[in-house]
C-alpha cells in the first residue's frame, strides 16, 4: 500500500491506521523525507508533480495493491484576482499530480490482481467558495478524473473510492472556522468504505447535505447568486416530447423526501433514475436500513416521473397505492432507484420501481398506482 502526502495530517494517519489494521507493507511517500514520522512504514521520496519522481516511485514500489492519493494543496484566493500561480499550483498537484500517480500505478495494480485506488477529495468538489475558488476547481476536476478512471480501470479489476469531507482538523484546515472532523475519523470511514467496496464515502453531515442538494435549484446552494436579478430573454421552447422540469419543484419533493436523501439523477415521462447514499442516519434501532427509506424512494420516484408525464396538461400525479417488497437488508452504501412506467392512462398511471445496490442486487421492489389530478 502506498500513501502520498504521508508526512502530516490525513496522510500520516492513513499510514498509522493501515499498519494498525495489519497491512504487511506500507509505503509512506512525501517530497521531504525528513518530515516523515518514524514508523514501520517504508519511506519513499516522491513529488507527484515531477514525472521522473513518479516513475521512480512506481518502479520502486512494484508490489503496491492499494494507492491512496492524499497529497494536495490549497492556496486560496478569488478567481477574479490576477494570481495565476495559486490556481496553477493547485491544479498541478490536486489534478495533474493525482492523474500522474494513477497512470504510473495502474499497470502495477493490474499486475497485482487489480487492487484499489483511494482519492481523497472534498465537499468542495461539489461546492464552490470564492475564497478558495482555485482549490474548488481543482477538486472538481479531480472528482471528474476519479469517475473516469473508475470506469476505465474496472476492466482490470481495480476498485476506485472517492472520499469527500468538509473541514478536517489538520494544518490545511486551521484557517477555516466552524465544525471540523478529525483525520482519524476520516481515515477510519475511508478504510471501512474500502473494505465494503463503496464508491463514495461521505464523511460528515455538511458533505451529505451538499451532495443531496445537487438535484435542487442552485439557489439552495448559492443563495447569493439567487438574489441577483434575472436577465430578460425571449422564452425558450422545450424540445418536443421531452417534459421540462422546473428546478426546485418536483425534484425537491418536500422535506420528507429530502430527509430520506433521495437524489434525482435523470427523469423523463417514462423513466426515473436516482439514488440514496444510505448510512447510519437511515438505520432502524437494530442497525439496518429502515424499510421506510425504500418505500419513500419508490413512491417518490414514481410520483416525480408520473407528474412529469402530465406536466404539459397542467396536472400532477398523486399516489393511490404503494406496494413495496423488502428483499435484502444492508447497512450502508448506494441504493440506486429506477422507476419505469407500466401503464399511463388518461386518469391513472401504474409504475414499477427497483432499488438496487451498486452490485446490481435487488434491495426492494415496488409498484405504485397514481391518480392524475389538476394542479392547483
Amino acid at each position: 500500500m502506498l500513501v502520498t502526502g504521508a508526512n502530516r495530517g490525513v496522510g500520516s494517519v492513513f499510514v498509522d491506521a493501515l499498519l494498525a489494521r495489519g497491512a504487511s507493507k506500507v509505503y509512506a511517500a512525501a517530497r521531504d523525507m525528513t518530515a516523515l514520522p518514524l514508523t514501520a512504514a517504508v519511506p519513499v521520496q516522491l513529488d507527484i508533480t515531477d514525472p521522473d519522481s513518479v516513475r521512480r516511485a512506481a518502479a520502486q514500489c512494484g508490489d503496491v495493491t492499494v494507492l491512496i492519493n492524499n497529497a494536495g494543496v490549497a492556496r486560496g484566493g478569488s478567481l477574479l484576482v490576477d494570481d495565476d500561480d495559486a490556481g496553477r499550483s493547485e491544479m498541478e498537484v490536486n489534478y495533474f499530480g493525482t492523474l500522474a500517480m494513477i497512470r504510473a500505478f495502474a499497470p502495477v495494480l493490474g499486475a497485482n490482481g487489480g487492487g484499489a485506488i483511494v482519492n481523497v477529495l472534498s465537499v468542495l468538489a461539489w461546492l464552490s467558495m470564492p475564497p478558495v475558488a482555485g482549490y474548488c476547481a481543482s477538486k472538481a476536476a479531480e472528482m471528474s478524473l476519479t469517475n473516469s478512471v473508475r470506469v476505465e480501470l474496472a476492466a482490470q479489476g481495480t476498485h476506485v473510492l472517492a472520499v469527500h469531507s468538509a473541514v478536517i482538523d489538520t494544518d490545511m484546515g486551521k484557517p477555516m472556522t466552524g465544525p471540523k472532523v478529525s483525520p482519524e475519523f476520516v481515515v477510519g470511514l475511508a478504510l471501512d468504505g474500502l473494505v465494503a467496496g463503496d464508491h463514495e464515502v461521505l464523511v460528515d453531515d455538511t458533505t451529505r447535505g451538499v451532495r443531496a442538494a445537487l438535484s435542487a435549484d442552485l439557489g439552495a446552494i448559492y443563495p447569493e447568486a439567487a438574489a441577483t436579478a434575472p436577465v430578460e430573454t425571449a422564452p425558450v421552447a422545450s424540445s418536443p416530447g421531452v417534459p421540462r422540469l422546473e428546478p426546485g419543484s418536483l425534484e425537491q419533493a418536500g422535506a420528507f423526501v429530502s430527509a430520506a436523501g433521495l437524489v434525482v439523477d435523470a427523469v423523463s415521462s417514462t423513466r426515473f433514475e436516482g439514488h440514496i447514499d444510505v448510512g447510519p442516519d437511515h438505520h432502524t434501532p437494530w442497525g439496518i436500513v429502515h424499510g421506510g427509506v425504500y418505500a419513500t424512494a419508490i413512491e417518490s420516484a414514481a410520483s416525480i416521473a408520473a407528474s412529469a408525464a402530465v406536466r404539459d396538461q397542467e396536472m400532477v400525479a398523486v399516489g393511490l397505492t404503494n406496494t413495496t417488497h423488502f428483499l435484502r437488508s444492508i447497512t450502508a452504501g448506494r441504493a440506486n432507484v429506477v422507476a419505469e412506467a407500466l401503464n399511463q392512462g388518461r386518469t391513472q398511471q401504474l409504475w414499477q420501481v427497483d432499488v438496487r445496490d451498486d452490485r446490481g442486487r435487488l434491495l426492494a421492489h415496488g409498484e405504485v398506482r397514481l391518480q392524475n389530478l389538476a394542479a392547483s
